[in-house]
Protein backbone atom coordinates (compact mmCIF):
# COMPACT_ATOMS: atom_id res chain seq x y z
CA UNK A 1 0.00 0.00 0.00
CA UNK A 2 1.43 3.92 -0.60
CA UNK A 3 0.92 7.01 1.22
CA UNK A 4 -2.22 7.68 -0.98
CA UNK A 5 -4.40 4.79 0.16
CA UNK A 6 -5.93 4.45 3.64
CA UNK A 7 -5.95 1.32 5.85
CA UNK A 8 -8.10 0.24 9.01
CA UNK A 9 -5.82 -1.56 11.65
CA UNK A 10 -7.70 -3.79 14.03
CA UNK A 11 -6.31 -5.33 17.14
CA UNK A 12 -5.09 -9.02 17.78
CA UNK A 13 -7.41 -10.01 20.71
CA UNK A 14 -4.32 -12.94 21.08
CA UNK A 15 -1.59 -10.14 21.62
CA UNK A 16 -3.81 -7.85 23.64
CA UNK A 17 -4.76 -10.78 26.25
CA UNK A 18 -0.93 -12.13 26.39
CA UNK A 19 0.69 -8.98 26.65
CA UNK A 20 -1.95 -6.74 29.14
CA UNK A 21 -2.18 -4.05 26.03
CA UNK A 22 -4.58 -2.56 24.19
CA UNK A 23 -4.28 -1.68 20.86
CA UNK A 24 -6.76 1.09 19.27
CA UNK A 25 -8.76 0.17 16.03
CA UNK A 26 -7.88 3.36 13.76
CA UNK A 27 -7.99 4.36 9.77
CA UNK A 28 -3.94 5.02 8.96
CA UNK A 29 -2.04 6.14 6.21
CA UNK A 30 0.84 3.88 5.88
CA UNK A 31 4.21 5.36 4.31
CA UNK A 32 7.09 3.36 2.94
CA UNK A 33 5.67 0.19 4.12
CA UNK A 34 5.24 1.34 7.32
CA UNK A 35 2.21 1.06 9.34
CA UNK A 36 1.85 2.89 12.30
CA UNK A 37 -0.22 1.48 15.46
CA UNK A 38 -1.37 2.50 18.95
CA UNK A 39 -1.31 1.34 21.82
CA UNK A 40 -1.33 1.74 25.35
CA UNK A 41 0.25 -0.53 28.09
CA UNK A 42 -2.09 -1.42 31.44
CA UNK A 43 0.71 -2.45 33.57
CA UNK A 44 2.91 -0.41 35.65
CA UNK A 45 5.88 -2.57 34.18
CA UNK A 46 7.44 -1.77 30.98
CA UNK A 47 6.52 -4.17 27.83
CA UNK A 48 8.72 -5.01 24.73
CA UNK A 49 7.08 -5.72 21.59
CA UNK A 50 10.23 -7.25 19.16
CA UNK A 51 10.09 -7.35 15.42
CA UNK A 52 7.38 -9.62 13.70
CA UNK A 53 4.82 -10.19 16.62
CA UNK A 54 1.68 -10.15 15.01
CA UNK A 55 -0.40 -6.87 16.73
CA UNK A 56 -3.25 -6.98 14.43
CA UNK A 57 -4.54 -7.12 10.65
CA UNK A 58 -4.41 -4.18 8.34
CA UNK A 59 -7.02 -4.02 5.29
CA UNK A 60 -7.20 -1.15 2.80
CA UNK A 61 -10.55 0.68 2.92
CA UNK A 62 -12.62 2.52 0.04
CA UNK A 63 -14.30 4.78 2.16
CA UNK A 64 -14.31 6.08 5.84
CA UNK A 65 -17.71 7.15 6.81
CA UNK A 66 -18.70 9.24 10.83
CA UNK A 67 -20.62 6.35 12.20
CA UNK A 68 -22.16 9.27 14.07
CA UNK A 69 -23.09 11.15 10.96
CA UNK A 70 -24.75 8.22 9.21
CA UNK A 71 -26.79 7.63 12.39
CA UNK A 72 -27.83 11.16 12.75
CA UNK A 73 -28.96 10.85 8.66
CA UNK A 74 -30.88 7.37 9.71
CA UNK A 75 -32.58 9.11 12.44
CA UNK A 76 -33.38 12.15 10.69
CA UNK A 77 -34.81 10.08 8.07
CA UNK A 78 -36.85 7.78 10.81
CA UNK A 79 -38.47 11.07 12.09
CA UNK A 80 -39.44 12.86 9.00
CA UNK A 81 -41.15 9.06 8.17
CA UNK A 82 -42.82 9.28 11.55
CA UNK A 83 -43.81 12.83 11.75
CA UNK A 84 -47.11 12.15 9.51
CA UNK A 85 -47.00 16.54 8.94
CA UNK A 86 -47.67 17.97 5.60
CA UNK A 87 -44.41 18.77 3.52
CA UNK A 88 -44.66 22.43 4.18
CA UNK A 89 -44.75 21.96 7.76
CA UNK A 90 -42.56 19.00 8.30
CA UNK A 91 -38.90 20.85 8.47
CA UNK A 92 -40.07 23.10 11.11
CA UNK A 93 -41.21 20.16 13.28
CA UNK A 94 -37.95 18.25 12.32
CA UNK A 95 -35.56 21.35 13.56
CA UNK A 96 -37.74 21.79 16.96
CA UNK A 97 -37.85 18.15 18.13
CA UNK A 98 -34.10 17.23 18.33
CA UNK A 99 -33.93 17.36 21.87
CA UNK A 100 -37.60 16.25 22.58
CA UNK A 101 -38.53 12.80 24.17
CA UNK A 102 -41.19 10.70 22.12
CA UNK A 103 -44.29 11.87 24.28
CA UNK A 104 -43.05 16.15 23.70
CA UNK A 105 -42.61 14.77 20.30
CA UNK A 106 -46.19 13.53 19.40
CA UNK A 107 -47.69 16.76 21.67
CA UNK A 108 -45.51 19.05 18.70
CA UNK A 109 -47.22 17.01 15.95
CA UNK A 110 -50.79 17.39 17.60
CA UNK A 111 -49.91 21.16 18.35
CA UNK A 112 -48.70 21.67 14.42
CA UNK A 113 -51.40 19.35 12.69
CA UNK A 114 -54.23 21.64 15.18
CA UNK A 115 -53.24 24.73 13.25
CA UNK A 116 -51.53 23.48 10.20
CA UNK A 117 -54.41 26.27 8.25
CA UNK A 118 -52.35 28.88 9.75
CA UNK A 119 -49.06 27.84 7.92
CA UNK A 120 -48.69 29.15 4.38
CA UNK A 121 -48.21 26.33 2.18
CA UNK A 122 -46.32 28.66 -0.60
CA UNK A 123 -45.63 32.44 -0.94
CA UNK A 124 -49.30 32.48 -3.27
CA UNK A 125 -50.83 31.07 -0.18
CA UNK A 126 -51.81 34.31 1.70
CA UNK A 127 -55.13 32.93 3.81
CA UNK A 128 -57.51 35.05 6.00
CA UNK A 129 -57.86 36.20 9.68
CA UNK A 130 -60.94 37.31 11.33
CA UNK A 131 -58.53 39.33 14.78
CA UNK A 132 -59.19 42.49 12.47
CA UNK A 133 -62.49 43.94 11.24
CA UNK A 134 -63.06 46.87 8.89
CA UNK A 135 -66.20 49.28 8.43
CA UNK A 136 -67.20 50.91 5.71
CA UNK A 137 -69.87 53.74 5.87
CA UNK A 138 -72.27 53.34 3.30
CA UNK A 139 -75.48 55.09 4.42
CA UNK A 140 -74.21 58.64 5.68
CA UNK A 141 -71.87 59.40 2.40
CA UNK A 142 -68.63 61.47 2.70
CA UNK A 143 -66.08 62.45 0.05
CA UNK A 144 -64.16 59.98 -1.07
CA UNK A 145 -60.44 61.21 -0.72
CA UNK A 146 -57.13 59.46 -2.34
CA UNK A 147 -53.84 60.41 -2.26
CA UNK A 148 -51.69 60.14 -5.50
CA UNK A 149 -49.92 56.68 -5.67
CA UNK A 150 -47.46 57.59 -8.61
CA UNK A 151 -45.56 54.41 -9.53
CA UNK A 152 -41.60 54.77 -10.11
CA UNK A 153 -40.72 54.01 -13.92
CA UNK A 154 -38.82 50.40 -13.03
CA UNK A 155 -42.11 49.13 -11.08
CA UNK A 156 -44.32 50.20 -14.05
CA UNK A 157 -43.80 47.48 -15.82
CA UNK A 158 -44.20 44.66 -12.53
CA UNK A 159 -47.94 46.68 -11.49
CA UNK A 160 -49.96 45.10 -14.06
CA UNK A 161 -47.80 41.78 -13.54
CA UNK A 162 -49.01 41.63 -9.97
CA UNK A 163 -52.60 42.98 -10.44
CA UNK A 164 -53.01 40.03 -12.99
CA UNK A 165 -51.40 37.81 -10.61
CA UNK A 166 -53.42 38.68 -7.51
CA UNK A 167 -56.70 38.63 -10.05
CA UNK A 168 -55.96 34.54 -10.54
CA UNK A 169 -55.03 34.38 -7.14
CA UNK A 170 -58.38 35.17 -6.05
CA UNK A 171 -57.22 38.47 -3.59
CA UNK A 172 -58.68 41.28 -5.48
CA UNK A 173 -61.51 41.10 -8.00
CA UNK A 174 -62.68 43.81 -10.00
CA UNK A 175 -65.45 46.56 -8.74
CA UNK A 176 -67.54 49.00 -10.32
CA UNK A 177 -68.35 50.50 -6.80
CA UNK A 178 -68.10 54.55 -6.40
CA UNK A 179 -65.34 52.92 -3.68
CA UNK A 180 -63.24 52.17 -5.91
CA UNK A 181 -60.36 53.46 -7.31
CA UNK A 182 -60.53 54.51 -11.37
CA UNK A 183 -58.27 54.27 -13.87
CA UNK A 184 -57.00 54.83 -17.04
CA UNK A 185 -54.58 53.86 -20.06
CA UNK A 186 -52.02 56.01 -21.42
CA UNK A 187 -50.05 56.04 -24.92
CA UNK A 188 -47.94 53.03 -23.54
CA UNK A 189 -50.86 51.25 -21.76
CA UNK A 190 -50.14 51.50 -18.62
CA UNK A 191 -52.53 51.93 -15.81
CA UNK A 192 -52.67 54.80 -13.51
CA UNK A 193 -55.21 56.03 -10.46
CA UNK A 194 -57.02 59.18 -11.47
CA UNK A 195 -56.22 61.71 -8.46
CA UNK A 196 -58.78 64.14 -9.05
CA UNK A 197 -62.05 62.47 -10.69
CA UNK A 198 -66.26 62.96 -9.92
CA UNK A 199 -67.97 59.35 -8.54
CA UNK A 200 -72.11 59.00 -7.60
CA UNK A 201 -70.88 59.75 -3.74
CA UNK A 202 -69.39 62.60 -4.72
Amino acid sequence: MNGETQALVEPCEKFMKKHSVMVAKSVVNPQGGVVPVRMINLESTPITVYKGTTTGQCEPVEEVVSEGLRESKSSAAEKKEDSGLPEHIDPLFQSSVSSLDEGQRTQVVDLLRKYQSIFAASKEDLGRTGTVKHKITVKEVRTIKQNARRLPLNKREEAPKEVSDMLNRGIIEPSSSPWASRGFSEKEGWVHPILYRLSSVN
